[in-house]
């Protein structure tokens, strides 16, 4: 796992893999209003992953893929 720089911001996500594709992993997350809301996440941006009891917890980074800048700020 990469150390962030104090300009790196970390984010996580917690919820259940849907899905995993060969460059994105598909996650259903429950949003504050209580309904499930399915997001796609970058392996790129994925510095940490762990499962626990069927739920996924990834902690997340800036990245760049395909020339695109993955910014989770």
């Amino acid at each position: 796992m990469k150390t962030p720089t104090k300009n790196e911001a970390r984010t996580s996500i917690i919820g259940q893999v849907m899905q995993t594709k060969e460059q994105m992993t598909q996650v259903s997350v429950h949003m504050p209003s209580g309904e499930p809301k399915s997001v796609w996440v970058p392996h790129a941006c994925i510095a940490n992953q762990q499962v626990i009891d069927g739920t996924t917890i990834m902690l997340l980074q800036d990245a760049e893929m395909n020339g695109s800048t993955f910014s989770v700020a």
